[in-house]
């Protein structure tokens, strides 16, 4: 059966291939703590309001998740403030020497929304990073006897299907805001790849070319994805924009690539290939050119995944018979194996990896090497994708 050619592609082709509780003495800088295991000392107090005791342990569910907060120590803590009701909050951060170092109004969503995102301001005025408590997660699983679409919070909360196509639908990737979500969906028949606006539920196929068209791969500024096609006879990377036009094809080789992964500042994708028969990670310009080959050692790595300051790539790859998630340190050309499982995605704080570990979702502080399960009893569940 010939099927139509929807992304249009350019005549152009690319060739390629411990604990440590910090209290700062400067309330406008706030703490850029670079140890990964340094931590703020806080107290809540004063929350007050008809609903002060549900915001306060919303609050300190987020900062305790966060692994980045201690709330008994020496010395004087950062004081978190709050009114709560009605839905809102007005949330103030206090600095040891009685400094109001933020307060401001949490109104444009629930009660714990708004929790979230007090939390979320907390975590970057204090460490100069933005907290996890406010993005979302997207995986697949099979618990309703076909491969289909899920989301959730980052504490594995408030979980919702996202397909219904009984049918198998696979590599998701939620675009940085939480808007938009790219899948490879084959209700068709065939796999094509789909866009999803997770505000109203509306839907698209975007690329059904003829082929494999899969792992749609959405671009840090969200105006364009990476994907594999093998419309012309090899499965290849090519870059689109999310309404499948102006083609270009990345790579031209005559292995299989696939999973390709953005690098933070757009200049690069890292994607997954099998030269020798054995996958293996590349790291090619987006705007093409050559591709450089990173952890070496492995006879098996894929599923390439960037930290958000592009220092570190995690990635899947094989000891043995057992699958493991590495992190290769890109400027050192170091390898680390930090855990069993596989599908590592970071957190947009840079601290936190997401990773399926036998049918569950474990959330892992690098920095303490604490996890936790966040998703478990929902069937065979892989290929997590997290928004920042």
């Amino acid at each position: 059966m010939v099927r139509k050619f929807a992304l249009l592609l350019s005549t152009s082709l690319l060739l390629g291939r411990a604990g440590v509780a910090v209290c700062a003495e400067s309330p406008s800088a706030g703490l850029h703590v670079e140890s990964l295991t340094s931590k703020a000392y806080v107290r809540l107090a004063d929350f007050t309001g008809s609903l002060a005791a549900t915001a306060a342990e919303a609050v300190r569910a987020a900062l305790e998740q966060s692994g980045d907060f201690l709330f008994e120590g020496a010395g004087k803590p950062y004081v978190v403030r709050a009114v709560a009701s009605g839905g809102k909050i007005h949330g103030s951060l206090v600095h040891p020497d009685g400094k109001v170092m933020f307060s401001e109004n949490y109104d444009n969503l629930g009660l714990r929304a708004n929790a979230l995102q007090f939390a979320d301001e907390i975590q970057s005025v204090l460490l100069g990073r933005p907290g996890i408590g406010m993005t979302q997660v997207a995986f697949v699983s099979d618990v309703t006897g076909f491969k289909e679409i899920y989301t959730c919070a980052a504490d594995g909360s408030n979980v919702k299907q996202v397909t219904h196509d009984s049918s198998t639908c696979v590599s998701p990737d939620l675009r940085n805001d939480a808007a938009y979500l790219s899948f490879t969906s084959y209700v068709s028949g065939y796999p094509d790849i789909y866009l999803i606006d997770l505000k109203n539920g509306n839907r698209r196929r975007i690329v059904n070319a003829p082929g494999t068209n899969s792992g749609a791969s959405f671009s840090p500024d969200g105006e364009r994805l990476a994907m594999t096609m093998s419309f012309s006879g090899n499965p290849e990377i090519y870059i689109t924009n999310p309404g499948g036009l102006g083609g270009r094809r990345l790579t031209t080789t005559s292995w299989a690539e696939s999973s390709p992964a953005w690098s933070p500042d757009g200049k690069r994708i890292a994607f997954s290939a099998n030269p020798n028969g054995k996958p293996a990670i590349f790291i090619v310009p987006s705007a093409g050119g050559s591709a450089t080959q990173v952890l070496n050692g492995f006879q098996y790595a894929t599923e390439p995944n960037w930290s958000p300051d592009g220092n570190l790539l995690a990635a899947t790859v094989r000891q043995g018979a057992r699958l493991s998630v590495a992190l290769t340190d890109l400027h050192m050309g170091t390898t680390r194996v930090v855990a069993e499982g596989q599908d590592a995605c970071w957190g947009v704080d840079g601290r936190h990896l997401l990773y399926v570990q036998r049918d569950h979702l474990i959330l892992h502080h690098i920095g303490n090497d604490t996890k936790r399960t966040i998703i478990s009893n929902l069937g065979h569940v892989s290929q997590p994708t997290w928004s920042r």
